[in-house]
């Protein structure tokens, strides 16, 4: 759900770099930027997240 959002902002985000020309492209592109590195992220977390649950079970089972 969440990257179908970005998808369409993205495709907004070009269709208006289409309409307005080339300097358009460079506020574009950080945005872009920042989409994949937010999208990266909240995957990373959610691995992060998997991680450090598992270690704590780890620890658990230790003590």
């Amino acid at each position: 759900m969440n990257s179908l959002k970005q998808l369409s902002l993205l495709l907004t985000g070009l269709l208006v770099g289409a309409l307005f020309g080339k300097n358009t492209i460079i506020f574009i592109f950080p945005v872009f930027i920042l989409l994949m590195m937010t999208w990266d992220e909240a995957k990373y977390q959610k691995f992060i997240q998997k991680e450090e649950t598992s270690e704590d079970h780890h620890m658990m089972s230790h003590s």
